[in-house]
């Protein structure tokens, strides 16, 4: 195997002056569905669940009359996960794959063929599929019989996809530039002469992908501003009782191929604990979509006191939880003296602490004067209310802590 990848390299260290122009190209072509042969094709709908064929086929490697005695090029890993919901899933990973010197269910040269670009020849073939950017190359054994381009596009390999059933949309199958390389007789690389040329395939899963929206790849937690279990230590208003503030939005992230636009108030249900029942109720009462930035209205700003929770009911649900806490300034759902503390450390280590930790004045920034207002907060200055020794949802951890 490391002999192949240093014969195939030897490409990459020399430049010729050889004419043409010409392309030397790579191309994916749907060929078969769930074992079914099909008009090979660019472009394919399948469905979820479905199993797909696609060929690599190589064309005009002979710009200047070139003979091919090596050549490799790798699928983009990234471009499997292309589409909407699951990517995907090469046959056979990693259970008969997964290896750097042999082929695999899913990723295999079928040298039997008679359009194989080395049909009948010693050749050395290898694929690696250590992971999913799935690399093939082959090289001739013997210089005389390597091939010149004859004008008609010969087979280089196979790669077998499967559909996950919660894919959708539009998955373009795309090579990995880097790891192309047609070499010549001399073992010279004839891309370094001429760019190559690289044709994706777009297999489109049938069926409109649903609204999911974005989660962290870590905890599972939907992704949103304010995050899941934040609680805002700002002041509830001015001193003299004026200019009431918090959170009346929560905003999330359309996931990838997902159609959001016809959200609306319906698909997403607020609660409190414990609920204020002397505000009413609070509720969504709309939702706005641009582009993927998807914006939950609520009638009120949260209550103060109270965990606020934002469920989805669509595709994929998920909740998350924040709330408002004046002086809590650590986010521990207890406001107290060692805040101000926490305040100072916030202070001294810039972009340690939120916006919504630290700017406790409502100011637009950080800085010393919050210092005083987290003071203010806790012992009543005013009409901001005294906050020492409260605690959010009547002691409750946050609802959605992962």
């Amino acid at each position: 195997m490391k002999n192949l990848w240093c014969v195939v390299s030897l490409g990459i260290l020399a430049v010729t002056a050889r004419g043409g122009t010409a392309p030397p190209t790579f191309e994916f072509k749907v060929v078969a569905v769930n074992g079914n042969p099909i008009t090979p094709t660019n472009a394919a709908t399948v469905q979820a669940g479905d199993t797909v064929e696609l060929n690599v086929f190589g064309s005009n490697w002979s710009p200047a009359g070139e003979k091919l005695q090596a050549w490799q090029f790798a699928v983009l890993e990234e471009s499997l996960a292309s589409g909407g919901g699951s990517p995907l899933k090469i046959v056979g990973w990693p259970d008969t794959c997964n290896t750097p010197t042999g082929e695999c269910d899913g990723a295999f040269i079928d040298e039997t063929r008679t359009d194989y670009v080395y049909f009948n020849q010693v050749e050395f073939k290898a694929v690696d599929s250590s992971t999913q950017s799935v690399r093939w190359a082959s090289v001739l054994l013997n210089a005389f019989p390597a091939p010149v381009y004859s004008g008609t596009p010969k087979y280089f390999a196979t790669l077998l996809l499967e559909v996950p059933a919660d894919s959708c949309g539009d998955f373009v199958i795309e090579f990995k530039p880097s790891q192309t390389q047609f070499i010549d007789e001399d073992g010279l690389d004839i891309a370094d002469r001429v760019t190559p040329t690289h044709i994706s395939a777009t297999i489109t899963v049938g069926g409109a992908c649903p609204c999911n929206l974005v989660t962290d790849s870590t905890t599972g937690e939907l992704v949103s501003t304010p995050p899941n279990c934040a609680i805002d230590a700002r002041q509830p208003n001015d001193v003299d009782g004026s200019n009431p503030a918090g959170w009346d939005t929560v905003t999330f992230t359309a996931a990838p191929g997902g159609d959001c636009t016809g959200l609306t108030a319906s698909d997403f249900t607020l609660s409190e604990v414990p609920p204020d029942l002397s505000l009413g109720r609070n509720r969504v009462t709309g939702v706005t979509v641009n582009g993927d930035t998807i914006t939950v209205q609520f009638r009120d700003m949260i209550t103060v006191g109270s965990w606020t929770c934002v469920r989805y009911l669509g595709s994929g649900g998920g909740r998350v939880c924040f709330g408002h806490l004046p002086a809590d300034v650590g986010n521990e759902g207890l406001s107290s003296a060692d805040d101000v503390m926490t305040m100072l450390d916030c202070l001294a280590n810039p972009g340690s602490c939120e916006m919504y930790q630290c700017d406790t004045d409502r100011s637009g920034g950080c800085g010393a004067a919050d210092i005083l207002r987290t003071i203010d907060l806790l012992n009543g200055a005013g009409s901001l209310g005294m906050w020492m020794g409260e605690v959010i949802g009547n002691g409750a951890a946050c609802p959605s802590a992962p």
